[in-house]
């Protein structure tokens, strides 16, 4: 098998593809960038990616607005219901003690 040679000693920038990259290495390896919301930079390859991401959200927060409101309806038919149902209860208990004291 064939060895790579170790190179001794530090690596100089004198060489174009060992230089450090201009900027941060965040902003290299975000790759081209044009302004986003509030003045920053958005990469350019991003920009589908959170298209998608913002309607998938949106359409999230539809299906959840639907079923909140579904959910509001369902709840006041129950209160209803209750007092429908409270309602016949202290009817019964009314007849039930009118009964009791007729009977006496």
């Amino acid at each position: 098998m064939a060895q790579r040679e170790k190179q001794a000693g530090k690596r100089t920038a004198s060489d174009p593809a060992d230089a450090p990259p201009s900027g941060s290495a965040k902003t290299a390896a975000r790759g081209p960038t044009a302004p986003g919301a509030r003045g920053r930079l958005t990469p350019v390859s991003d920009r589908p990616a959170k298209t998608d991401r913002v309607s998938q959200l949106e359409q999230e927060r539809d299906q959840l607005k639907a079923t909140l409101e579904a959910a509001a309806v369902r709840i006041a038919a129950l209160e209803h219901a209750q007092a429908q149902v409270a309602n016949r209860i202290g009817w019964i208990i009314d007849a039930l003690q009118t009964l009791k004291e007729d009977t006496r």
